[in-house]
């Protein structure tokens, strides 16, 4: 059986996923701040943003399991061309109007990310400081399940996580969180998801641990990257 599925297309639409298939899902979506993915600008005025993420999210209610867990990777608050949002409020307001119970959130500390050309801003500061472009230093892990029942489990306590431009990719998933998270929710043989995929750091790491990955990219260098990781590991 195939350990892993990607495709080079938007997740707004998964047909090759079935019905009920997804265990967990964890992924660190665009977050609407004007960071250049490949020649992709992650720029929407705001109804497009809120469209497009919506898309997924219905997406990802058809294909996770009644018992599913999903994480979500989104920062307080954030600040493009100097418009500030509320980027964690708008994400659970987005998936409980899909039918999803917000289980919690985990807080994590974001300290520098080099792919990005704005500030990390501790809410603190935001509201003397005033960023124009910029993302608050405090990053969520948001919990959603279709489970009211579900419980949130404790990740391991870091002081600080670094997302650091790399492989072409100007912000991939921290591979330590990645790890923290898969300790505490992963079971071997779960179908994992991130619709989200980048260079697909949180797939190998699923391999690795004896997963099953399905994951979505749009950006063709990122996809490929992706693919050769995949390859080079199934050769080990």
């Amino acid at each position: 059986m195939k350990k892993y599925h990607i495709y080079n297309h938007s997740s707004e639409n998964m047909p090759e996923l079935k019905e009920a298939s997804i265990d967990f899902l964890f992924t660190d979506p665009p977050w609407n701040i004007g960071v250049k993915f490949g020649k992709r600008i992650d720029y929407h005025v705001d109804n497009r943003y809120k469209k497009l993420i919506c898309k997924v999210i219905k997406e990802i209610k058809r294909v996770i399991k009644p018992t599913g867990i999903c994480l979500v990777e989104v920062p307080e608050k954030v600040s493009f061309k100097g418009k500030s949002q509320e980027l964690k409020k708008k994400y659970i307001m987005w998936f409980k109007s899909h039918g999803f119970f917000y289980i919690g959130s985990e807080k994590l500390i974001y300290k520098c990310d080099t792919g990005f050309k704005g500030k990390i801003t501790p809410l603190a500061k935001w509201k003397k400081e005033k960023p124009k472009n910029a993302f608050s230093e405090e990053v969520f892990l948001l919990i959603f399940s279709k489970n009211k029942l579900i419980k949130k489990k404790k990740l391991k306590k870091e002081k600080s996580y670094t997302s650091l431009a790399k492989e072409g990719h100007p912000c991939p998933s921290n591979k330590k969180l990645i790890k923290n998270i898969l300790n505490v929710y992963f079971k071997k043989n779960m179908n994992v998801l991130d619709p989200f995929m980048g260079t697909a750091n949180i797939g190998i790491e699923v391999l690795k641990k004896g997963g099953v990955f399905w994951g979505y990219e749009i950006v063709k260098d990122y996809f490929y990257i992706a693919k050769r990781k995949f390859m080079r590991l199934d050769k080990n």
